[in-house]
């Protein structure tokens, strides 16, 4: 009888160790997979934003219809939105948030500063700068990750 009660409490205590540690990596994962779709939505809204600066700086320097500006410059602001939002979802799910949310903020910053253009020129090597920011929140992002 000792050997049934001591193999049922062995089998109890090993079978409980085994549920905690599923639980943990279960836990671990759901975070994980939080971050990357954090991350991925920043990435595609902040890529919306600066899209939507070039094209709000093209309608206002094309001479386009007043119509036209406007609503390219309520897409702008929209996709701006959209991407202060997807920041404040990083601050809630980064591990090291100093880090990866100084690097969205200055991809965002980079994003907005494409309206700021002098001419077409420059709309480029902004776009370029914003890209490259882009580029580097999303190693960061995948540094933490990993």
């Amino acid at each position: 009888m000792a050997g049934t009660l001591s193999g049922a409490v062995l089998t109890y205590l090993f079978g409980r160790r085994s549920a905690l540690r599923t639980e943990r990596t279960a836990r671990r994962e759901q975070i994980r997979a939080d971050r990357i779709s954090a991350y991925l939505a920043f990435a595609e809204a902040v890529t919306d934003c600066r899209r939507a600066a070039y094209d709000g700086w093209h309608r206002q320097h094309d001479r386009s219809d007043q119509d036209v500006v406007a609503e390219a410059s309520a897409e702008y602001y929209r996709y701006r939105s959209a991407a202060e939002h997807a920041l404040l979802r990083i601050k809630l799910v980064a591990s090291d948030a100093r880090e990866i949310v100084g690097a969205a903020r200055e991809a965002l910053d980079a994003a907005t500063q494409v309206q700021r253009a002098k001419d077409e020129s420059h709309v480029t090597e902004l776009g370029d700068h914003a890209a490259r920011k882009v580029d580097t929140f999303i190693a960061v992002a995948a540094s933490q990750i990993q």
